[in-house]
C-alpha cells in the first residue's frame, strides 16, 4: 500500500511540493491524493496510449463544439 510506504527522501523538495500545491484538482475538490501518491504516480512511466491521432482530433473537435 502506497500510504504505508513513504516517498524517497530525494522526492521531498521544493519542486515536488510546488507541483503538488499547484495541482488544479486540489483547488476544486480538496486533497484527493496524498503527496506520496502524487509523487509516485507522476514518476511512474506511463504506457503509450493506444489512441490514434484521428481519434484525438475528433475528440478535440467535439469538445470545442460543445464548449
Amino acid at each position: 500500500m502506497r500510504i504505508l510506504e513513504p516517498a524517497q527522501e530525494k522526492d521531498y523538495n521544493l519542486v515536488w511540493y510546488l507541483t503538488y500545491m499547484l495541482y488544479a484538482p486540489l483547488y476544486l475538490a480538496g486533497p484527493i491524493v496524498t503527496f506520496n501518491d502524487f509523487v509516485s504516480q507522476v514518476q511512474k512511466q506511463k504506457k503509450i496510449s493506444s489512441f490514434s491521432l484521428a481519434f484525438f482530433s475528433i475528440y478535440v473537435f467535439i469538445f470545442c463544439i460543445y464548449m
